[in-house]
């Protein structure tokens, strides 16, 4: 992919635009996103189409659906896909019209954002009450971290959610297993569990997940619950 950033500055007094265009680096950040999305933490486990489609796919206008406007360049690393913290964020914006009273984020334009024969356009606008400051780093975002930014007010539950179970859709075995979990081997696509059951009694078990391979039958929608191994304690927890 190649990207094309161009910011057209308009003085609301004189009506006089000035222009600057530049190329744009295309990070990893999406290839990795899917190849290295173990055991599906990215998404909730209840199985709902939403978690995925809709809010990653299609990439346009979801994956990549937000921007995020830096007051310091950033580097053109492939693999580096965060800002440094350091880096003040100068606004932002999502795949929709801000209405709230968030200053610092600005709208998508409807009219103008749209697929292209050869790629996709985003277009944003922002008011002149809207991301002031100095802009030295164009960066797009998926839509969710469109929203707000890390320390933002304004941020509310726009970010990542790892392994959150909200449906009776998710086993409740395999909620437990995550929940009880404590070691775990990606490598070996297994975890060491340790709870409880109905009575009281310590139960130690070796379940099987997908952590870095995939069998022909698994949905990776957090409702395979593969018992390996269960070790059960005459000792009651009281």
């Amino acid at each position: 992919m190649k990207g094309i950033t161009e910011i057209e500055l308009t003085d609301v007094r004189t009506g006089e635009k000035e222009k600057y265009t530049e190329t744009n680096l295309v990070t990893n950040a999406i290839a990795d996103f899917f190849s290295h999305n173990i055991d599906g933490m990215l998404f909730t486990i209840n199985g709902n189409t939403s978690d995925l489609y809709g809010n990653m796919l299609p990439l346009c206008p979801n994956g990549i659906g937000g921007i995020l406007l830096f007051s310091d360049t950033i580097e053109e690393d492939p693999d580096k896909y965060y800002a440094p913290s350091a880096n003040p964020c100068v606004g932002y914006a999502s795949n929709d019209v801000n209405a709230t009273t968030n200053i610092m984020r600005g709208s998508m334009n409807l009219t103008e954002t749209k697929r292209l024969d050869n790629g996709y356009r985003f277009v944003w606008d922002f008011t002149t009450s809207q991301a002031n400051g100095t802009i030295s780093c164009v960066a797009l975002t998926r839509k969710w971290a469109g929203l707000a930014y890390m320390g933002d007010t304004y941020n509310g539950t726009n970010f990542v959610w790892v392994m959150r179970s909200r449906s009776a859709n998710s086993s409740g075995q395999a909620r437990t297993a995550h929940i009880n979990a404590v070691e775990i081997y990606p490598e070996n696509n297994f975890l060491w569990t340790i709870g409880l059951n109905t009575s009281n009694e310590l139960v130690i078990q070796k379940v099987r997940a997908s952590f870095t391979a995939v069998g022909l039958n698994d949905t990776m929608l957090g409702n395979n619950y593969d018992l390996l191994v269960t070790i059960q304690s005459p000792l009651q927890i009281s």
